[in-house]
């Protein structure tokens, strides 16, 4: 139990997130798209929204748990993010983490093929690290990273 806590997490993405997922009118699925979908704002933006919206669960970190969840989802031909699921996880509050912090995105710009929105699956691997005990809050901050344990 506990509170969740703003996390140090990291945050990566994979690159082969381009591929027409299932539902897509006259697509073929798994065929790769001509225009991925993309968060509005781009990658940056997206980094900087899951990170102020993240939350390192506080089971996790009496656990010591930390280390990479991916997570599957679609972005529809309407932008909505569905289908959200982990692909790999790693603990359970994590993986909870993981899909409810995903779920909350906003709506992207769909991914087009042939100059029409179509519905593509995306992966997004998202690393939680703590902190090494011995690092300081300087040099936490200097990585622009929250403490999970005081949150400074």
């Amino acid at each position: 139990g506990g509170s969740p806590t703003k996390s140090s997490c990291r945050i990566s993405i994979t690159q082969d997130n381009n591929r027409i997922s299932k539902g897509s009118p006259g697509e073929d699925p798994g065929l790769m798209v001509e225009q991925k979908p993309e968060f509005k704002g781009g990658e940056t933006a997206m980094y900087k929204w899951l990170a102020d919206n993240i939350r390192y669960p506080a089971e996790a970190i009496a656990d010591g748990a930390q280390g990479r969840v991916v997570v599957g989802f679609t972005v529809t031909r309407t932008g909505a993010i569905e289908n959200v699921h982990v692909l790999r996880g790693r603990h359970p509050a994590l993986d909870k983490e993981a899909i409810r912090v995903v779920k909350a995105m906003p709506e992207w710009n769909p991914g087009r093929n042939n100059g029409r929105p179509v519905n593509v699956s995306y992966l997004l691997p998202v690393t939680f690290r703590l902190p090494d005990r011995t690092e300081s809050h300087d040099t936490i901050q200097s990585k622009k990273t929250v403490c999970p344990c005081c949150g400074r």
